[in-house]
């Protein structure tokens, strides 16, 4: 078991509302979060009602493993519990994402109310640079 700074033991264990953890490269954020979302679903929350996000795919897929792998741990201590079980399932389809990933199903599943075209596109980082290029040569040339 790893020894957790004030501040990483606050991030786990405090309940009853939002948290953001924000911290350096390598600074023990992925573990902090793992082991947060183990301590809800010891608490008997479902992590299908958990939305977990992250910034990058990698960091989301690692996320994904290292509570699987949690899970699995406590199950190893009470292979009667049914209710983990079913969790270490439920992971491989838990919100488990990126921002860009979840605001993009936001949307995909909001587009009416948000008054956007179904087959609305994302910009591939080339066409944003144009677009800025664009932007940029008419405010100039204004």
């Amino acid at each position: 078991m790893p020894t957790w700074t004030k501040d990483q033991e606050k991030a786990i264990n405090e309940f009853g509302g939002k948290i953001i953890v924000s911290a350096a490269a390598g600074s023990g954020k992925t573990a902090v979060l793992s082991q947060r979302v183990i301590k809800h679903i010891l608490q008997g929350i479902s992590i299908k009602e958990l939305l977990i996000v992250t910034f990058t795919n990698m960091a989301a897929m690692e996320m994904k493993q290292r509570i699987k792998k949690n899970i699995l741990k406590e199950y190893e201590k009470d292979k009667e519990n049914t209710f983990l079980k079913d969790q270490i399932t439920l992971t491989d389809v838990s919100q488990i994402t990126t921002m860009d990933a979840f605001y993009n199903e936001l949307v995909k599943e909001n587009f009416e109310k948000l008054g956007i075209k179904k087959d609305y596109g994302i910009l591939s980082n080339e066409e944003e640079l144009v677009l800025k290029e664009k932007v940029v040569k008419q405010v100039l040339e204004n």
